[in-house]
């Protein structure tokens, strides 16, 4: 094999290709319309546009990646992940025409398909399964009855379902109608097939999964389990491996059974077999635990990075030397447990509104490791992500992804940004280092799951190990971002308002005619980098320091309960020098002195009316590279596929040169500006309190900075601090800030892990009333109208279901809010809506 085709997209196919690349084989995408400029089509030898963004049209027709196959002479095809990936239908069209399946037998996958079926061939093979119903019949009758038979609460899934998707749990007799209709069409919409299965549900197991893998010679071994309890809606957010709290022999047991499932079907590759293990949380699941067969994975699981870096095997590897015909190169005994890893899945959602995917641009993106170096089964080094290779910013990181800064997450597709695995010699090494990664991790222009990740993983329960799959359930609340508080941190509202100042020096720079890159010729404060440089926009005030002022507004606790309260905020820039205390605060003689006032800010929650933060402005303000989302052509594909096998071929996996000195052993060093995805980026060194730190602030380019130092439409800044989580800081433009009566977009704010809430009021409200005001319903996220249950006339009840938007293959109520009467129908069954679209007005009733 030189030649593999990789169907499929996002980081999955990078991972492919990577390995692919290690192995001296060549490498062709396909993609659709909307990832013309994808990372995946830029790492690939060659690409093959496949049709329009919508999969149906593109990743999931077989015959357009055949032709693909036949054009570019790839002797096979790997499926990755979801799409075409256990299709038997495709596996038996690819050996039809000659093509490697880079996969199990079609057989193989029609047999494990079905999940009746495959209940069956497990009893067959003495594989325990969860008692249950699987039979033909599948009216409503039958099936009510059955679940009646074996007690509530159970379980109705999808038979070709997967991806907790068509799974939907009934505790009351009551519910068992309207779940089974509503579990059917997901899993008709998903897999075409709406067919389900009845099982009893087991109130408290732990999920439990074996990595298996065959060849095709008879050879079967099984490379340790994988504990994927920490689910949310049968969707998993942590994975880890090996289980905590089971006991060896257990392993041993489920392994053994896990093999035998394989035999069981011919199996052949990469595959993982379920189990819901039913012993107590929190306690060491000993020999003779009863567990149950649930499914079988036919191929490379999304958490497989977990196994690989306990193991050294590079799954990958595996797959294209079995497709080859190759014998396993490991026996059973053979196989190593190396320590401990965590996968956690950095999703574009909003966990504040139930997990909504979100859609648009990743303005920045900054990952705790572009591309991570770790050693794999005979000594061989394997490198993950996107790009050129750096080092980790915390050791034993790996990050698997498939966008870079600038990327656009869509509605057609899964809305992963990143997987983050962390490995160590024991579980609260990974764990610690886990937690450190993900909260060094820095995505602005979407919401992300971050800030939920790291309250999960830090969870005292996930801590002590062996948790049950109802966990996240029964503990969402504790794990979802904090409430607003009082108002946002004022370290995090001057450290934003310093980025403004070095950002005016860079624009005074350039008004001047001044080296941006290299620092004007004259010395002192007088050149043109000058803060005070009369091109960058600050008013001077009395003693000629500049300053500015901006509104803030923030939830403030009354007497009424929460309540928006605007916040004039003034900031001064100083010379140190003039400070009588900056000596011991430990300022440099370069620095800025930042002084953020709020009058009255003490009785709102600040420890003072003001804070003085010291901001190093000896070096220059350099310039990167600007990259468009949307100017990738196959010009500019070919150009980063062949700076990134120049890359490989040079060794770039050494260690990269820190840009700053984080540390704080000796001065701050550069204030950076870098534009990427559309945003500004400035790096400072500062000291805060007397202690030296680093921080990051991120702003999306607009206007030019104006006087009071906002742009002429406003300006958002997300603030990092400290490898900290985002905060967002929104500057109004000067006076008009205060002038409307609305609120705007609510902003998160972030100092040492506490979140803040600020808005800051719309620049011009208008006099349309809000949608809310008119008693209406709103499109929840873009996607495509499903289902419309309402008509106008209708009488409809508080929290009723009134339409079904379609997005990420999910169904998303639209409910009405208030009861009331329905007065018009705004969209149709079948049609594409934006976020936010009103899809239903009604009149509220009296």
């Amino acid at each position: 094999m030189d030649k593999v085709l990789v169907a499929n997209r996002g980081e999955i196919a990078c991972r492919v290709m990577r390995t692919a690349r290690k192995l001296g084989v060549r490498t062709v995408a396909v993609y659709s319309d909307a990832d013309a400029g994808a990372a995946h089509v830029a790492l690939a030898d060659e690409a093959i546009r496949l049709g329009p963004a919508p999969p149906s049209e593109s990743y999931l027709r077989g015959d357009a990646i055949l032709e693909a196959a036949y054009r570019t002479g790839a002797q096979a095809v790997h499926p990755g992940y979801g799409f075409l990936s256990e299709n038997a239908g495709f596996a038996r069209a690819c050996a039809d025409a000659g093509v490697e399946f880079v996969g199990p037998p079609a057989s193989a996958i029609e047999k494990m398909g079905s999940k009746s079926a495959s209940k069956k061939i497990m009893t067959d093979a003495n594989v325990p399964v969860t008692p249950g119903y699987h039979g033909e019949d599948q009216s409503l009758e039958c099936l009510a009855h059955e679940a009646q038979q074996m007690g509530y609460p159970v379980m109705i899934k999808a038979v070709m379902g997967g991806g907790g998707k068509g799974m939907r749990m009934v505790r009351k007799a009551e519910d068992f109608a309207e779940a089974l209709e509503s579990c059917r069409r997901e899993s008709k919409a998903s897999f075409g097939d709406d067919r389900v299965l009845v099982e009893r549900f087991l109130e408290q197991p732990r999920h439990v999964e074996l990595q298996i893998f065959a060849d095709k010679h008879d050879g079967a071994v099984y490379l340790h389990e994988r504990d994927c309890s920490v689910q949310r809606r049968h969707q998993k957010v942590l994975e880890e491996a090996p289980a905590p709290l089971l006991h060896h022999d257990l392993r041993v047991q489920m392994g053994e059974a896990a093999v035998a499932a394989a035999r069981a079907v011919g199996y052949v590759g990469a595959g993982t077999v379920e189990f819901m293990l039913d012993s107590p949380p929190g306690q060491e699941a000993l020999p003779g635990a009863p567990f149950y067969f649930m499914e079988m994975n036919t191929r490379l699981q999304v958490e497989h990075p977990v196994t690989e870096l306990v193991t050294g095997v590079d799954l990958v590897e595996w797959q294209l030397r079995v497709a080859s015909g190759q014998p396993l190169p490991l026996r059973q005994e053979d196989v190593p447990l190396l320590g401990h890893a965590i996968e956690a899945r950095v999703y574009a959602e909003n966990p504040s509104n139930n997990f909504l995917p979100a859609t648009g641009v990743l303005r920045h993106l900054r990952s705790p490791a572009d591309a991570v170096a770790r050693p794999l089964a005979g000594g061989d080094v394997a490198t993950e992500g996107v790009g050129a290779a750096a080092s980790p910013l915390v050791e034993g990181v790996r990050v698997d992804t498939g966008v870079r800064e600038g990327d656009e997450v869509g509605i057609h597709y899964d809305p992963m940004v990143a997987k983050l695995v962390a490995h160590g010699e024991n579980r609260e090494e990974a764990l610690h280092r886990l937690i450190a990664a993900l909260r060094g991790y820095r995505v602005v222009g979407l919401p992300n799951n971050i800030p939920f990740l790291v309250a999960t993983a830090g969870h005292p329960a996930f801590r002590r190990g062996g948790i049950d799959v109802g966990f996240l359930g029964r503990s969402l609340n504790e794990c979802l971002p904090v409430g607003p508080a009082a108002l946002p941190h004022p370290k995090a509202v001057a450290i934003a308002a310093a980025a403004r100042v070095l950002r005016a020096r860079r624009q005074a720079a350039a008004a001047s005619g001044a080296d941006v890159l290299g620092g004007a010729s004259g010395s002192g404060r007088g050149d043109a980098l000058s803060p005070w440089a009369s091109a960058s926009g600050l008013r001077p005030m009395s003693r000629g320091l500049p300053s500015w002022r901006f509104t803030i507004e923030a939830d403030v606790e009354g007497s009424d309960g929460l309540a928006p309260h605007p916040i004039e905020v003034s900031v001064a820039i100083a010379d140190p020098s003039a400070l009588p205390d900056a000596h011991s605060e430990g300022a440099s003689a370069s620095a800025l002195a930042v002084t953020l006032s709020c009058e009255g800010a003490s009785a709102l929650g600040w420890e003072a009316d003001s804070v003085t933060i010291f901001v190093d402005a000896a070096a220059p303000v350099e310039l990167g590279a600007v990259r468009s989302a949307h100017s990738a052509s196959s010009s500019a594909a070919l150009s980063e596929r062949e700076a990134v096998a120049a890359a490989d071929r040079s060794g770039a996996a050494g260690r990269a040169t820190p840009s700053r000195n984080v540390a704080g052993s000796g001065p701050p060093t550069t204030a950076t500006e870098a534009r990427n995805g559309g945003c500004s980026t400035v790096d400072v060194d500062l000291v805060v309190g007397g202690e030296r730190i680093a921080a990051t602030v991120v702003e999306e380019d607009g206007s030019p900075i104006g006087p009071h130092g906002a742009a002429a439409a406003g300006a958002e800044l997300t603030v990092f601090v400290d490898a900290g989580l985002p905060g967002a800081v929104r500057l109004a433009a000067g006076a008009a800030a205060t002038e409307g009566s609305g609120h705007g977009p609510a902003m998160d704010a972030v100092w040492g892990g506490t979140r803040f809430v600020m808005r800051i009021p719309p620049l011009d409200v208008g006099d349309a009333s809000s949608a809310a005001d008119a008693g209406a319903a709103v499109s929840p996220m873009p996607g495509k109208v499903g289902r419309v249950m309402v008509k106008p006339g209708d009488t409809v009840e508080a929290g009723q279901t009134l339409m079904l938007v379609e997005a990420m293959k999910m169904e998303h109520p639209v409910k009405a809010s208030v009861a009331g009467v329905v007065e018009e129908v705004r969209a149709a069954e079948g049609e594409q809506v934006p976020d936010g679209q009103t899809l239903v007005t009604f009149e509220e009733a009296a």
